[in-house]
Formats: C-alpha cells, structure tokens, sequence
C-alpha cells in the first residue's frame, strides 16, 4: 500500500467515524492506532470538520478503548487533542495518556498542569503525572527526570494560584513519592488534620499510595466515619497497601455491608488485593450470601485474590461474563 493510498483509507475512516447520524463502532477505532506523521496530519484536518459534540463522544471513547487495549497506540491522535478548544475532549486526551512514557508527553502533562485555562484539565494532568510518579516511586525513571518531576509537582501544588481540586488532586498524586521524600508524609497528615471532606479523601487516597504500614490506624480510623466519601477512600486505600493491610482485614471485611454499594464493592475489591487466608473466607461466604452487583463484585475479587496465590488454578465460580458491547454511547448533547 502507498503512502497516497494510507492517507486515503485514514481520511475516508474518520470521515465515516465522523458521522455524527451513526453510532459510535468501538473496533472502528484501531484504525489510529500508531499513526505516522502524515496519518496524524490528516486526522488533524479532518477532525475540525467533526461536529463537535459528536467530537467529544468520539475522544471519550477512544480514552476508554485505549485504557482497555493497552496494545493500541492512540498517543499521536491524544497529542493532537490536547490542543482541542473543548475541555472535555482535553480532559480524555490527558486521560488516554497514562500509559505515554515519552519525555514529551511529561512536558506537556506539565504544561497543561499549569497553564490550561480549565480547571478539570488541570487536575486530570494532575491525576496522570500519577502514573508518573508511581514509576518514579518505583525506580523505573531516570534520576533526572525523577528530579524534575518532583519539583513541577511541588511548584505546582505550593503555588498559591493553584486551586484546590488540582492541590488535593496533586497531594494523592504526590503519595507515590513518600517513600523517597519526607515532606509528603507530612503534607498528608496536615491535610487530614484540616477535617474537611475534600482534604480527607485526598489525603487518604494518597496514604494508599505511600506502601507505608504506618497510616493503617487512620485508614481504620475512617472506615468508621459518617461520610460515604471518605469510606469509600479508607476501604480503596486499604487495598492499595495490599497485604501491609492484613492486620484490619476484619475491619475492611464489615465495609462490605455498608449501606453505600460503591463502598461495599471497593471493600470487595479491597479484600482481593490484601489476600490472605481470612480475606479468601470473608468473599467465599459473600458469595453465598450476595447477589446483583455486589456478587459480581465478591467473584471478582476472589478471583483475582486466587490469580495472586495460585496463576495456573482457576476459580470453581458460575460467572457467566456477557458479551463487550461493541459500541459506544456517550452524552447526547442537544443542539
């Protein structure tokens, strides 16, 4: 096939993906993946020429099949979408990203961080440099880049202009550097103390994300609190430390039965992520004594908490999974 001829089939796809009186075919999509510079040049044309809601649908649901795809290659067309004049469409591009590790995408990321003129966007890049800061927390960066990354999220989160979404944003973001940088153990500590919901949830999601066993009292703590936000944190963040939480799975055992489905099933999923052999018991009997979503949800914790013990056992549970649905509908918007 050409180079002509390659331009071609990607104009005459987009144009028809474009086609707002059409839904929305999930496999259609693979047609940009690992776009080259011409491809990139003429979905960039293209584009403009999409009715814009019908835009934003689109760069919703290419986020979503990326995250699921993680084979697929969108990072030329999130690059072109971040200088979309839609917010929204910025915020799914910044999400499509995670999995981008050029040194180029950082520094947009950062850009972004601080210049867009949206709020949401702001703190959406603040929640993907996360993805940043966890291969920095790991090891897997540079010194350099790790270095610079550190700063830009300081700055960002010191700078009096910031607003505060994109602080608490930063803050859980800034979790995953703990274990190399005192300072962020002693800003999550203040921003619980400051006893407003907002701070609490982001300082316990961040406490998730230090590995550190030395915030389970205030993770137990807060799975007693009357706020279902801040349950819903404790339990999530319980599961992230995984087995370092062994020692309140009792506690995050009871959240299952709260009131609160979301909290109920991320306790579920918790349970899966900390392992052991009394989380194991907790979601067998769940299992027997739940049905609808919060079944689901037990199956499939125990399945992955299996999966960690023992890859090469399956799990003896009837769980018919449904078929993907191929399409995708987003937000109708009315004009």
């Amino acid at each position: 096939m050409t180079e002509e001829q390659n331009e071609r089939d990607i104009e005459a796809a987009i144009i028809e993906i474009g086609d707002h009186d059409r839904p929305i075919v999930l496999s259609e999509l693979k047609v940009f993946n690992d776009l080259d510079q011409d491809e990139a040049d003429t979905f960039e044309f293209e584009w403009t020429r999409i009715e814009p809601s019908h835009r934003r649908n689109l760069a919703q649901a290419m986020q979503e099949v990326a995250e699921a795809s993680l084979e697929l290659d969108f990072r030329a067309v999130f690059s072109i979408l971040l200088a979309d004049q839609d917010p929204a469409i910025r915020i799914a591009a910044v999400k499509g990203m995670a999995e981008d590790t050029r040194r180029s995408s950082l520094r947009r990321l950062s850009e972004l961080l601080v210049n867009d003129a949206d709020d949401g966007v702001r703190a959406n890049a603040a929640i993907t440099l996360g993805a940043w800061a966890l291969r920095a927390g790991e090891g897997s960066l540079d010194q350099r880049t790790s270095n610079e990354l550190s700063q830009q999220l300081w700055a960002a989160y010191d700078n009096q202009q910031t607003s505060t979404l994109v602080r608490q944003r930063l803050l859980e973001t800034l979790g995953y550097l703990a274990d190399s940088d005192p300072r962020v153990n002693q800003e999550i500590g203040a921003a619980y103390q400051r006893f407003d919901d907002g701070w609490q949830a982001a300082a316990l999601c961040a406490m998730g994300r230090t590995g550190l066993h030395e915030w389970l009292p205030t993770i137990t703590n807060s799975l007693r609190s009357n706020e279902p936000l801040l349950r819903f944190e404790a339990v999530r963040a319980a599961g992230e430390l995984g087995d370092l939480a062994e020692s309140i799975v009792n506690h995050v055992a009871r959240a299952t039965a709260d009131g609160d489905i979301e909290v109920a099933t991320t306790a579920m999923w918790a349970l899966g992520q900390i392992g052991g052999t009394a989380a194991r018991r907790f979601l067998e009997q769940l299992i027997k004594e739940v049905d609808g979503a919060r079944r689901e949800a037990a199956v499939e914790a125990l399945k992955e908490l299996q999966f960690f013990d023992d890859p090469m056992q399956s799990l003896p549970i009837d769980d018919d999974d449904e078929d993907e649905d191929d399409y995708w509908y987003g937000d109708d918007d009315e004009e």
